[in-house]
């Protein structure tokens, strides 16, 4: 299992399903459906396309694979000069299928101030050291 420490919320039910559908798959990843209508945008900032936003969802961590596929993918990757966002876009470049286990919302990224608050929040009302 692959996990940064910008997202501290993974709950340990959502963890323990992203584990047993990656044994099951070899590979999994948790995620959320996408909330807002994503558009796709060239250079200059004209709108391209609008995708179907049930087809659309945001990734998470952990993410979780065989170690041979997920070794397999950063050499490939290396190989080619291949930079990914995740660790699953380097086994998905191998044709291996990735399947996605849905968690929740409060698995939020840290990466801002703004996001802070609202972390803050998650550790008063919903994931903080009482619920370890």
């Amino acid at each position: 299992m692959v996990h940064d420490g910008v997202r501290p919320f993974a709950a340990k039910a959502h963890i323990l399903a992203c584990l047993s559908q990656a044994k099951e798959s070899e590979a999994a990843v948790l995620a959320v459906p996408v909330k807002d209508t994503i558009k796709v945008v060239d250079p200059s900032g004209t709108i391209q396309a609008t995708p179907e936003r049930r087809s659309l969802w945001a990734i998470q961590t952990p993410q979780a694979f065989r170690l041979s596929l997920l070794l397999r993918g950063y050499e490939e990757a290396a190989k080619d000069g291949f930079i990914g966002t995740d660790d699953a876009m380097l086994v998905e470049r191998l044709g291996q299928p990735v399947q996605v286990v849905e968690a929740d919302y409060y698995n939020i990224k840290i990466t801002t101030p703004e996001d802070l608050p609202w972390a803050e929040w998650i550790i008063s009302h919903v994931r903080g050291e009482k619920e370890l």
